[in-house]
């Protein structure tokens, strides 16, 4: 599993980008889905703990002037079939505005960038009743909220 890093000095990289001319600034985290553990997914400290940084990257972001760009993913990479993609890409987009809501990050002052909930490169199945485009939609209109723009 991964954790994104990349808080330590933040502000004064933000506060630089700005001086450049940004207005914008990017936070990416890749979930992986490890190899056996299809149902299970990335696991619950891996989501949290990334989710908490995303937050705190947002509220820093901010403070320097910049609009905090986020982009939370399942990796295509893996066995999962696409309903579980989807059930794994709500479930970090859940604990994702969970964490921002707990650390009072505006979420009208948030860019969500997020890729399909769909099946892992490895799949063998390849499961076609379910459409990415369709669970992806799913998911957003289950998880993300309406403030989001």
């Amino acid at each position: 599993e991964r954790w994104t890093m990349g808080l330590r000095d933040l502000y004064e990289r933000c506060a630089g980008y700005l001086a450049a001319g940004a207005s914008f600034v990017t936070w990416r985290c890749d979930y992986s889905v490890p190899p056996g553990r299809q149902m299970g997914g990335p696991s619950k400290s891996c989501v949290e703990r990334n989710t908490r940084d995303m937050a705190v990257f947002c509220k820093v972001a901010m403070a320097a002037g910049l609009v905090p760009v986020i982009h939370p993913q399942v990796s295509p990479e893996g066995s999962h079939d696409c309903s579980e993609g989807a059930f794994f890409t709500e479930r970090v987009l859940f604990s994702t505005f969970s964490a921002l809501q707990e650390h009072g990050v505006p979420l009208t002052a948030v860019v969500l960038m997020s890729g399909f909930a769909r099946h892992g490169a490895g799949c063998d199945s390849l499961e076609r009743t379910m459409d990415p485009s369709e669970a992806t939609l799913r998911v957003f209109l289950n998880v993300v909220p309406a403030s989001v723009p």
